[in-house]
């Protein structure tokens, strides 16, 4: 091997490394960081560890990203209970910047996502949208529970959490106008 390939074999693994600690928020949530400093997330529960089953109807004191009500948690979604999951979910959604994963702006819109079944690992339902440029019919929703104790739905988690005695579920989406939202339903019925 000549000299000059043994010396540049050094420096590949030293940007490879300086690359991977730039890349590192991305790969590494926990590193994230947002534009006032570091993301933390809230601490994750599964729904048996003491989380009273007395959850009142409507929407929580404060969303995850905002000031006020008590603590949120994030609770791991189980499909062997499906009546937690099945019923009316309403709520906002707001646009967000993908750069940081932060709302960026006032709610433009709102939807409604009635869950009607949970079989096996797949919840199905119905969901309307009143955003701009979305139509505004009814459409199909399917979202696969996952491992990590989330609801996959296309691109999107969707994640369960609860505040004060409430729950909602919260999720980064694209919906079809293009366009990035945080959809946030609190569950009305």
């Amino acid at each position: 091997m000549p000299a000059s390939a043994r010396l540049s074999l050094p420096l590949i693994a030293l940007a490879a490394l300086v690359g991977l600690s730039a890349l590192s928020p991305v790969l590494s949530p926990a590193l994230a960081q947002g534009r006032d400093g570091p993301v933390s997330g809230p601490a994750i529960v599964n729904e048996s560890d003491g989380l009273s089953d007395d959850v009142l109807p409507g929407p929580p004191p404060a969303g995850r990203f905002e000031d006020g009500g008590g603590a949120i948690r994030e609770v791991r979604m189980d499909p062997t209970n499906p009546d937690r999951y099945i019923g009316v979910w309403s709520g906002l959604l707001a646009p967000i910047d993908m750069r940081y994963f932060e709302v960026d702006g006032p709610p433009v819109g709102d939807a409604v996502l009635t869950i009607m079944d949970v079989n096996g690992n797949l919840a199905s339902g119905i969901i309307r949208w009143n955003a701009p440029g979305v139509d505004p019919k009814p459409q199909r929703w399917l979202g696969a529970f996952t491992l990590s104790g989330h609801i996959m739905v296309l691109n999107a988690h969707a994640i369960l959490y609860q505040q004060d005695q409430r729950r909602y579920i919260e999720a980064d989406m694209m919906l079809p106008n293009g366009k990035y939202y945080r959809l946030r339903l609190s569950r009305v019925e």
